[in-house]
């Protein structure tokens, strides 16, 4: 019976290309199962005589390609909020491996959701070892901010924040 099973599993075995597969795909599962999250929070208080107000809010997107990260989730939550509410981005970003030694990232597009046109760039950054924060790339006469640095009336406000 022994040597029978053994016999099998070499015949298994012999089909080298499953045996590569088979360990990529429960490596990339490996690494997902820890991976880490945190959210762009958007806070919306632009007021309607405004040059950057829009009726429909706006869509922050990610552009370009990430390092150590696996993406956004929940995509319908990508559209900023007017009023006291809270627009929510979520992230997976690499928490093993390589990245936890090296630099994280993510740029992201805020697109005014009236005119189709791009209205700011901003980059989701982690130091390895630090926790994240955003820096703005291209922001037109500071219509973002970021509350914690800056004045936070009439802008449209992003932050990050860790996610348990």
């Amino acid at each position: 019976m022994y040597k029978k099973s053994l016999s099998r599993i070499r015949k298994f075995m012999a089909n080298k290309s499953f045996v590569v597969i088979t360990g990529l795909l429960s490596l990339s599962i490996i690494s997902n199962a820890y991976s880490k999250n945190t959210v762009i929070y958007i806070k919306n208080l632009i007021p309607p005589n405004d040059p950057y107000y829009s009726k429909n809010g706006y869509k922050v997107e990610p552009q370009g390609k990430g390092r150590c990260m696996y993406g956004v989730y929940n995509p319908n939550s990508h559209t900023a909020i007017y009023g006291k509410d809270y627009g929510e981005i979520g992230l997976h970003y690499a928490a093993t491996h390589w990245c936890t030694i090296h630099d994280s990232w993510q740029d992201f597009k805020v697109t005014n959701s009236d005119t189709g046109k791009v209205v700011g760039r901003f980059r989701w950054y982690k130091i390895a070892g630090d926790i994240p924060y955003l820096l703005m790339k291209d922001n037109p006469g500071n219509f973002m901010v970021n509350p914690i640095l800056w004045d936070v009336r009439n802008k449209l406000n992003i932050f990050c924040k860790l996610k348990a």
